[in-house]
């Protein structure tokens, strides 16, 4: 404190006359703006100037949460300028029990980078890709394929390597059963309907709150549970 206020500085020295003070300049160039930027892509300074006459404008995509969006692109254009004729919001906030899925959503990307995947197409499993992908092989191809605007982002490999190994830890404890119960819990699985259990897994897909109304479909449940 001393050095700030000086040597005869009142005893209260919280606040005082500063004895000095140097104040630095560093002169603008492309190093100190990469050095200081933020994360959010966009994210300019108010006063910069717009080359030309050309007005620039943020890339604004949509994606729907009922898989009705459109795939063609003459419709996604049409979707897209009736969306904001009409004023619609592009964000809704809707209260609910259930917790959005991050295992086989193929709207997450979307959800969650939307500058990535503005479109909705390119979700992780999405059935309508006619060669299917797992999780594994599309974050490769992602990541990998050049100047990629994925293996630039400074979230998005963290968060889909965090589901990544939740989803194996997942799969671990819930794909097993005590030895001593091995046997018998193979032999009832070798006893249940296809047919029910095909059946069940399309009735569960369509509605995942669904509840078995049949004897058959309640021991798959059991079994499952096992």
């Amino acid at each position: 404190m001393n050095a700030l206020f000086g040597a005869d500085a009142r005893e209260c020295r919280d606040e005082d006359i500063l004895c000095a003070m140097e104040i630095g300049h560093i002169q603008a160039s492309d190093a100190v703006a990469a050095a200081t930027e933020g994360y959010v892509p966009g994210a300019t300074p108010d006063n910069q100037e717009v080359p030309g006459e050309d007005m620039l404008m943020e890339n604004v995509g949509y994606t729907d949460s009922d898989d009705t969006l459109a795939v063609n692109p003459r419709d996604m254009a049409v979707e897209a300028m009736a969306h904001c004729v009409n004023k619609r919001r592009f964000i809704k906030s809707q209260a609910g029990s259930r917790f959005i899925p991050d295992f086989k959503n193929s709207s997450l990307l979307s959800w969650l980078f939307p500058h990535l995947d503005p479109w909705g197409i390119g979700g992780f499993y999405d059935e309508r890709r006619q060669r299917p992908l797992t999780l594994d092989q599309q974050l490769k191809y992602l990541l990998r394929v050049e100047d990629s605007l994925f293996c630039k982002d400074p979230n998005f490999a963290f968060v889909y390597y965090n589901i990544r190994q939740k989803k194996a830890v997942f799969d671990s404890v819930t794909f097993q059963v005590p030895a001593a119960q091995r046997d018998r819990v193979i032999s009832e699985i070798m006893q249940l309907n296809v047919e029910h259990l095909d059946s069940l897994a399309e009735a569960l897909k369509q509605n995942p709150r669904y509840k078995p109304n049949t004897e058959e479909e309640r021991r798959i449940m059991r079994v499952l549970g096992k």
